[in-house]
């Protein structure tokens, strides 16, 4: 199966992996895949900065999803205004609103109650999820520990609440966000020892969540290397360029082993993308995607 194949599977998908790996610009790369074919939507929900909004060279940031190119749409959901819109509901009076959004006691609770901003941003995109008709929606999610709570958060609200509404969301959560038909998770890895564990430690753990699957690894900055005859008779002559050679045909077989352990190690799809140049086009990576 190909990652077209892949992205025909489910509506949302969950992008993950360690920080550095790449996975804020393999989100945009398989949101303009996807858009080939499908109404995509890309999001992110980083408090600090929204990296997506860089690389799309987006101007303004907005909760509600805006169009950035031809079936490719951009939303960056701010926790306050997920605050906002859940307050929406339950508060018919804008009025009342701004004044609930500036009692202290409430940012207080918000602040204090486990996954509380996790749970408020579940919501928001329900709302995406129900009231837009996006066909493919591609979420770039914190780095893997942060990811596995937000992944969590229907598990983290039965263990503390028993009924009224916030339970009442978990469910809808269940239908519209999580399940293996409706969503999965895709991580991004490096060949790299430490990433390669973490990666294979956060896919057995997010499998260990019954309505969570990893349909695919993506293999970032693989390093190949073609051993010509050509190429080894000018290494000959050149002693400085024999030993960089030797450096890169080890690097090469550290990478085979680290693969070989992760496709053991996992049932997923894995996908191999190779070392770009830093500032590659992301069309030029998306131009190589189609072909996995």
């Amino acid at each position: 199966m190909n990652l077209f194949e892949v992205i025909g599977t489910r509506r949302i998908f969950f992008i993950t992996g360690k920080g550095g790996t790449g996975k804020s610009t393999y989100t945009i790369a398989l949101g303009r895949l996807s858009s080939s074919r499908y109404k995509t939507l890309v999001v992110d929900f980083d408090n600090k900065r929204s990296t997506l909004r860089e690389l799309l060279r987006v101007n303004n940031l907005s909760s509600e999803p805006q169009r950035v190119d031809d079936n490719l749409y951009f939303s960056h959901i701010e926790p306050d205004e997920a605050l906002r819109y859940y307050l929406r509901d339950y508060i018919k009076s804008d009025f009342l609103i701004n004044v609930s959004m500036n009692l202290k006691p409430l940012k207080s609770f918000y602040n204090a109650l486990p996954s509380a901003k996790e749970m408020l941003i579940c919501y928001f995109l329900m709302h995406i999820v129900r009231d837009f008709d996006f066909e493919r929606i591609f979420i770039d999610m914190p780095a893997s520990g942060h990811a596995e709570l937000f992944l969590k958060i229907p598990l983290a609200a039965k263990g503390i609440f028993n009924r009224g509404p916030i339970i009442d969301i978990v469910h809808n959560m269940n239908s519209l966000l999580y399940g293996r038909g409706i969503s999965g998770v895709i991580q991004i890895t490096l060949p790299d020892e430490v990433v390669v564990s973490e990666t294979i430690e956060f896919y057995e753990r997010f499998n260990s969540i019954d309505y969570v699957e990893v349909l695919s690894i993506i293999i970032n900055k693989r390093f190949r290397i073609t051993k010509t005859q050509g190429v080894c008779e000018d290494i000959e002559r050149e002693e400085e360029i024999k030993r960089l050679y030797n450096y890169y045909v080890r690097k090469s077989q550290e990478e085979e082993r680290l693969i070989s352990e992760l496709k053991e190690r996992t049932r997923s799809r894995i996908y191999e993308i190779p070392f770009f140049p830093v500032k590659t086009p992301v069309d030029s990576i998306v131009s190589f995607m189609r072909d996995l």
